[in-house]
């Protein structure tokens, strides 16, 4: 056995640090963690996975999800937020630093997309992403 060979306890331990770490600098969260609290953003921790679907929720707590295969344009302008045209929808994203939101979506890797709510946006620190406004529209 060569000095490089880790055992499984040292793998572990160095994949939980892996982990800790991408979740302290990128708020990436399991699919279903509610707990860890408001993320405009939530994204898959496997970089080297793709999510079929992008589920927005809204602050009413209704959502809609659509497939990433039908996602075929997306634009960003920090004056007026994120613009993503599906096959049969249009959808704008509103806030405040949406750009590294938006880089997760070109490579799939967002699951959910959240509105705050009022309170949730005032108490947003500087610098964190902040979805405002959701508005999903039929193209015609």
């Amino acid at each position: 056995m060569e000095k490089t060979d880790l055992t499984l306890v040292e793998k572990l331990g160095l994949l939980n640090e892996r982990s800790m770490q991408e979740t302290a600098s990128f708020d990436e969260h399991e699919d279903d963690d509610e707990e860890a609290g408001y993320r405009a953003f939530v994204v898959t921790r496997q970089e080297s996975r793709r999510a079929e679907m992008l589920e927005f929720l809204i602050k009413t707590g209704n959502s809609q999800s659509f497939a990433y295969s039908h996602l075929y344009r997306a634009e960003y302008d920090p004056s007026e937020g994120i613009k993503l045209q599906f096959s049969d929808h249009e959808i704008q994203i509103s806030g405040r630093n949406l750009r590294i939101g938006y880089r997760r979506l070109l490579t799939q890797r967002v699951i959910r997309i959240c509105e705050a709510d009022t309170p949730t946006v005032k108490l947003a620190r500087p610098g964190e992403a902040v979805v405002t406004g959701i508005e999903v529209n039929e193209r015609e």
